[in-house]
């Protein structure tokens, strides 16, 4: 009978599913299937006061699981007993999403709100903890524990969560801007969401999306620009300070020329011969009332963001090429005729001989490559320098945070653009039904269920926001110890060169892929910052 017993409690066992849990370092894309790499050895997060901060981990089923449930318990701190529990807290799955009708590519786009789930023998999946350190009274560690049901089979393991005692400053001078689409339907906890993240500003194309109106009252232009009126409403009500980057046309068409003409018939847009496979769609050239026209609609789009307490760094065109580049220089040389204290910015894709032709004509070079050479001739003509980037949710979290956050470091620009929040082509949550996947130009999706109508995070978003953490550490480090007179104490050129040695600084597409320094350049700079406060 003894052996029957034993024979049957070692079958019941063999029947359950085996499972390990698994720190990761989230900066790597996830795995679906086989082992995860990158494991850390423990789940361990520290935050400055007021920071956000995300670990991950993934739980890989040896068999097969029909049910997993993962819940995270308060987080202690054993000297003062208080504890970090509720909405502080936030646990998320990652989805994983088909790229393709026939499912052969499969990508961690973004995540799903916490839920029961399956798991199949030979896969993970893959959970992101983000911890709020605002709502944390004391500083100092709390330890606690993520707590796994498999089939009944229970197992932890422990998560630390060091809060430092001090506050990371916001940029002052610096301002991170994010292209948006889908105007009229953003929310308020859409902006809030980017403004937790560190963005201030967004960035406009001035299309049929944009809600900018252009009226003919009794000869004369006036603006009618609701959607932007409304976005700049919620952006003053969480805080973001701005700029509004508008661009009026891109490198195929100058969208206000043609609203001027809707409305004004005796002006015709014309369509010049296919130039590098485009053709060039403008208005009148050298035509003083169209000039006029178009001179009063600029202040009238001018005056109106001013108004609402913000600033408008204007694009003629966006990455003005040869066919587009003396009508680029023309109203350029225009506005600034009118308005010397317009901002002025010329958008390039890293072409130095042809940014340096319109360095004359604008207040900032921005360009997507040969960062060096371009940041050396905006220093020498006294311009504004920034780097203009893609960022998806097909990026690795590693990924944006290097190009975002030390990129940023290294060359100190003035304003850091990327692409894009949300430009979705078809449904943002089907991946294969338009020619360009919304996974390459939206880095956050919009609300769904379980997201309380805050958009659908992603790990790139993660990586994001971690990035603009990491040069918040960097320029408090370095203006702690230029105020001290301590510079050269601290190794922050050695810090640079840590994080500025991969090539992937001057070529666009060549990324790292081994993130490890960044956590420890971010670690080096929060000791010596602790050095210096004391």
């Amino acid at each position: 009978m003894k052996l029957i017993f034993c024979l049957l409690l070692v079958f019941a066992l063999q029947a359950k599913p085996l499972f390990k849990i698994l720190p990761l370092n989230y900066q790597y894309k996830t795995s679906e299937t086989g082992m995860p790499s990158h494991v850390l050895p423990k789940l361990s997060l520290t935050a400055a006061l007021d920071e956000y901060e995300s670990g991950a981990f993934a739980i890989h089923a040896d068999s097969a699981i029909k049910k997993l449930n993962v819940s995270c318990s308060l987080l202690k701190n054993k000297l003062t007993g208080r504890t970090i529990s509720g909405s502080t807290i936030k646990l998320q799955m990652v989805e994983f999403v088909n790229c393709d009708s026939t499912g052969k590519e499969r990508l961690p786009l973004r995540f799903l709100s916490l839920r029961d789930t399956g798991v199949l023998a030979g896969h993970n999946t893959t959970y992101f903890i983000t911890l709020k350190s605002s709502d944390v009274i004391d500083t100092g560690l709390f330890q606690g524990q993520i707590k796994i049901t498999a089939d009944g089979i229970k197992d932890s393991i422990g998560v630390s969560f060091t809060v430092l005692p001090f506050r990371l400053k916001a940029p002052d001078k610096m301002r991170f801007i994010a292209a948006i689409s889908n105007y009229g339907s953003m929310t308020e906890k859409e902006f809030r969401m980017l403004k937790n993240g560190g963005v201030d500003g967004v960035e406009f194309f001035l299309g049929k999306k944009c809600g900018v109106n252009v009226i003919n009252n009794q000869g004369h232009v006036k603006i009618d620009m609701p959607v932007i009126d409304s976005t700049m409403k919620h952006m003053k009500s969480v805080g973001m300070r701005g700029p509004i980057f508008l661009m009026l046309g891109n490198d195929r068409k100058s969208h206000i020329e043609d609203k001027i003409c809707e409305v004004f018939p005796e002006f015709k847009m014309t369509t010049s011969e296919k130039i590098f496979g485009k053709p060039l769609i403008i208005g009148p050239i050298g035509n003083p009332r169209f000039d006029s026209l178009y001179l009063e609609a600029v202040a009238s789009i001018k005056s109106g963001i001013e108004k609402a307490g913000f600033e408008w760094i204007a694009a003629v065109m966006d990455e003005p090429m040869e066919r587009s580049y003396q009508p680029f220089i023309e109203r350029t040389k225009l506005i600034r005729s009118r308005f010397p204290d317009l901002k002025l910015v010329g958008v390039t894709q890293g072409n130095f001989a042809f940014t340096k032709s319109l360095e004359p004509y604008t207040d900032i070079l921005i360009t997507a490559g040969d960062y060096t050479t371009i940041e050396n001739l905006a220093r020498r003509k006294g311009k504004m320098f920034s780097v203009n980037t893609f960022q998806g949710a097909a990026n690795e979290p590693g990924c944006s945070r290097a190009i975002f956050g030390t990129r940023v470091w290294r060359y100190n620009p003035g304003i850091m653009l990327f692409w894009s929040y949300n430009w979705n082509y078809g449904d943002p949550f089907v991946e294969y039904d338009s020619e360009e996947p919304d996974r390459f130009s939206s880095i956050l999706y919009p609300p769904r269920e379980g997201t309380d109508g805050f958009p659908t995070e992603t790990p790139a978003w993660i990586g994001l926001r971690e990035a603009i953490d990491d040069w918040s550490y960097a320029r408090m480090l370095e203006e702690l110890a230029a105020q001290k007179g301590q510079l050269s104490e601290f190794p922050i050129d050695d810090m640079k060169h840590a994080v500025g040695e991969w090539d992937f600084f001057e070529k666009e597409y060549d990324y790292p892929r081994d993130y490890s320094q960044l956590d420890t350049v971010r670690n080096q700079a929060a000791q010596a910052i602790l050095k210096l406060l004391k």
